[in-house]
């Protein structure tokens, strides 16, 4: 049966498959040009005291930050919303500076970063006897 002949709701699924199957060979060639070597599927960010960043970033205006929740996204209806409310109503809701992106200074460096994240993952994924 021609495209043509083909029911109007029929037309429209072949039309959206060929459009997908074009967005995927497209994706395939940047990817190939790109150089990119390794696909990393939900790589898990840590924060180096294991607490996700949330909230503005004081040294740039405009930058928001719901990153770091070592929990996937267990959290993520939570953070939201005290975000979107810190955000429209310009303040937080309610003190929680334990998620500030402000409480960590750049004085620490790379290394005692990655120390603390390492030890921070090791703990949370622990079996008994380990520690």
């Amino acid at each position: 049966m021609s495209e043509m002949s083909q029911p109007p709701a029929r037309q429209g699924r072949e039309q959206r498959r060929r459009n997908r199957q074009q967005s995927r060979e497209s994706m395939a060639m940047v990817q190939g040009n790109a150089g990119i070597k390794t696909v990393n599927n939900g790589p898990i960010c840590y924060a180096p005291d294991g607490c996700p960043l949330l909230g503005p970033v004081e040294s740039h205006p405009g930058l928001w930050l719901a990153s770091g929740f070592p929990v996937g996204i267990g959290t993520g209806g939570g953070s939201g919303s005290f975000l979107a409310d810190w955000m429209v109503e310009g303040e937080a809701p309610y003190d929680l500076p334990i998620v500030h992106p402000s409480r960590f200074s750049n004085d620490t460096s790379r290394d005692d970063c990655l120390a603390q994240i390492t030890a921070t993952y090791r703990a949370g994924y622990a079996l008994s006897g380990d520690h």
